[in-house]
């Protein structure tokens, strides 16, 4: 099958450029596939520019220019959905709790960990039943910010659930993660709780400020 498509899908940020920076240490294992977005048309409608035809090919998403990479992607299985667990679940959070209360048929979600939706692996027709998914029911509520919360409903339907996988030091969803100490900063590097070395370091949240300041003095 060959390597794996590294797919990007995001709005250009100026100053956010640890992709360029870090790209070259997982070039060998991927081929790159970015979709950089003139205007962004929020979270949810973005999918609507992911390429649909991949077929069975492996996909591994990641919609930031401020991930950071550190060590070449692994081999992965294209029949499985590799996950990004923030190590938190959804009524451990405010927003996320406010926004279930809106929206009362997210309420499942309430006690369910919570997988990142900014980074995670599958074949391309899994990523196509993710979009048309998500174009189905997007329309139930608008906010971008449901983007997550779609996306957790969606790996959780009876076809998908099985093939969730979690994969120690593959993602790291930095903002939760290093709040719950499962990701930890050591030696300029960002490691699993174990001391695995994470591939895709994924700056979210108030991560982005942090973090840039330790690694870059930014």
């Amino acid at each position: 099958m060959g390597k794996p498509y590294l797919i990007q899908l995001y709005t250009r940020t100026p100053g956010c450029v640890n992709y360029e920076r870090t790209f070259p240490i997982v070039a060998d294992s991927v081929r790159a596939l970015p979709i950089v977005l003139r205007t962004y048309r929020g979270h949810l409608h973005r999918w609507d520019h992911m390429p649909l035809d991949l077929g069975e090919e492996m996909c591994i998403f990641t919609d930031s220019a401020d991930v950071i990479f550190q060590k070449p992607f692994p081999e992965l299985n294209p029949r499985l959905i590799y996950v990004a667990n923030e190590g938190v679940c959804f009524q451990q959070n405010g927003i996320w709790r406010g926004l279930i209360r809106r929206y009362p048929f997210f309420t499942p979600l309430l006690t369910e960990t919570i997988y990142n939706v900014g980074c995670f692996a599958c074949n391309g027709n899994l990523m196509k039943s993710w979009c048309e998914y998500l174009f189905s029911v997007r329309g139930k509520c608008r906010q971008n910010s449901n983007e997550q919360l779609w996306f957790n409903v969606w790996l959780r339907l009876p076809e998908n659930k099985p093939l969730m996988t979690e994969m120690p030091g593959l993602f790291a969803p930095l903002y939760a993660m290093v709040q719950t100490k499962q990701a930890i900063l050591k030696n300029w590097q960002f490691v699993t709780s174990n001391g695995t070395l994470y591939t895709c370091c994924h700056f979210n949240g108030s991560s982005k400020d942090v973090y840039h300041s330790i690694l870059y003095g930014t």
